[in-house]
């Protein structure tokens, strides 16, 4: 069967000196593959395409079932991305109604009747390989047996149950790389080892959507680094997971495993937790080549952070950042400036403890209602789904909060430019990154903070 594995365009496209292979969309058509098909990726966003330019492919390549995942990982794609997805599926359905077209990720599972209506036969509603397979398997007939999906029966949305048992990602093939030319993409390659995550913050849709978490035994994984270290000469490799700190067990044991194969002159980075931190264990990363981690800090103030559930005080941010970068890891934090919870006191102190600590990276973001969050629920008056962006420049106005925007942006200069001071390079254009060669050649640390979407691998 000829199956098509689409990444829809960003809107705007996404900046190319950015852009990471869509590791989740690849591994969708990994496992398709591994089911005996024969299966294509376009990655839209960065061949910069629209919907007109599919038309040739679709044409020619003649997919009986085409599966386009949006929101399914890490949301890079604003939320206006459901409008070219929309174009995308009237042109699939022009050229052959018959065309079977799955949308998955988490807007689509709390928004199945935009998609639906637009004219895909289905909506996944958590994790795809095995509903692709189920469907597969029954023909694209029996949708009442499927399970966890939406769609629609004389003209009335049908939602049926998840499944309970998940896939077990030890039984995933290796990504198949070569569906994309990594030549379009940044010198840090990415592996996704574990799905879900041990937290609960408040401002996530992880939990909602992954459930909890799982990841893949140590041997698996670096079996993953190998291949791409081997057949793709990967010098950079990112953990993309949600979380990828939550059992220091298994993660001392993927760090023995990298050093027991010769693969520590691999520089890795993660994204984890504060609250998972153990010295040990990263003393042990650094020796397998782990050199960069992300931690969410979110804000300096115990209520705020009890209230998003964080499991960590203000005091555990300043010592874990500091014990890490003294362990010798490249350390970037972000931070979320307008939590509806936030006061002048806890913003002050959020500011003096970044300046304080001074992580190499810096992401400041405006809060994001993430769909499938709790702020998003929570949320009843909201219009639309436009804020389902990561990285929004400015508050939601749908969102009460008791800062105001003008004591925002006063702490924000206050920031800036104590951290100007220190040297830090100060980033509000994505554009920005074309010319991070030059940059690092003018300082070899290069420290930033970032008020829009930050690049990978850095001083790796």
């Amino acid at each position: 069967m000829n199956i098509l594995v689409i990444n829809p365009p960003n809107k705007p496209f996404t900046e190319r000196s950015l852009l990471i292979e869509p590791i989740d969309v690849l591994g969708i058509a990994s496992y398709l593959q591994q089911i005996k098909n024969k299966v294509k990726v376009v990655d839209m966003d960065v061949k910069k395409m629209s919907s007109h330019d599919l038309k040739p492919i679709i044409t020619k390549f003649k997919p009986k079932l085409v599966v386009i995942p949006f929101d399914y990982h890490i949301p890079l794609h604003t939320s206006k991305t459901i409008i070219e997805i929309k174009k995308i599926i009237k042109l699939i359905k022009k050229i052959n109604e018959k065309t079977f077209i799955v949308v998955g990720g988490k807007t689509p599972k709390h928004y199945p009747t935009i998609f639906l209506e637009a004219g895909a036969d289905i909506v996944a509603n958590s994790e795809m390989e095995l509903t692709l397979k189920d469907l597969i398997n029954k023909k694209f007939k029996k949708l009442n047996l499927i399970k966890g999906i939406s769609y629609t029966d004389s003209g009335k949305l049908k939602i049926n149950k998840s499944p309970v048992k998940k896939i077990k990602l030890d039984k995933l093939p290796i990504t198949n790389r070569k569906l994309v030319d990594l030549n379009d993409y940044i010198d840090v390659r990415t592996i996704l080892t574990s799905r879900g995550c041990n937290g609960n913050c408040g401002f996530c849709a992880t939990p909602d959507f992954w459930g909890c978490w799982q990841g893949k035994s140590p041997k698996k994984v670096v079996d993953e680094i190998q291949n791409v270290v081997s057949k793709h000469n990967a010098q950079k490799i990112l953990f993309l997971d949600d979380n990828a700190t939550v059992s220091n067990t298994r993660l001392k044991e993927i760090s023995k495993e990298i050093i027991k194969r010769k693969l520590n002159y691999v520089k890795y980075g993660c994204l984890g937790r504060i609250a998972s931190f153990d010295e040990n264990t990263m003393k042990l990363m650094r020796k397998a080549g782990f050199r960069w981690i992300h931690y969410g800090a979110e804000f300096a103030s115990k209520k705020v952070l009890d209230g998003l559930r964080k499991g960590i005080t203000p005091l555990d941010i300043e010592k874990v950042v500091m014990k890490t970068k003294k362990l010798g890891f490249r350390v970037r934090t972000s931070w979320i400036f307008d939590l509806p919870e936030a006061d002048e006191k806890g913003l002050k102190r959020s500011v003096d403890m970044i300046l304080k600590i001074q992580p190499q990276e810096i992401r400041a973001h405006f809060l994001s209602l993430r769909v499938g969050s709790d702020y998003h629920k929570e949320t009843k008056k909201r219009k639309g789904i436009e804020s389902q962006y990561i990285h929004n420049k400015k508050p939601n106005k749908s969102v009460k909060r008791k800062l105001s925007l003008r004591k925002i942006n006063s702490e924000m200069k206050r920031l800036v430019k104590g951290l100007k001071k220190e040297g830090y390079l100060v980033v509000k254009d994505v554009r920005d990154w074309r010319n991070v060669e030059k940059l690092r050649k003018k300082d070899p640390e290069l420290k930033f903070i970032s008020f829009c979407p930050s690049r990978y691998g850095v001083n790796w």
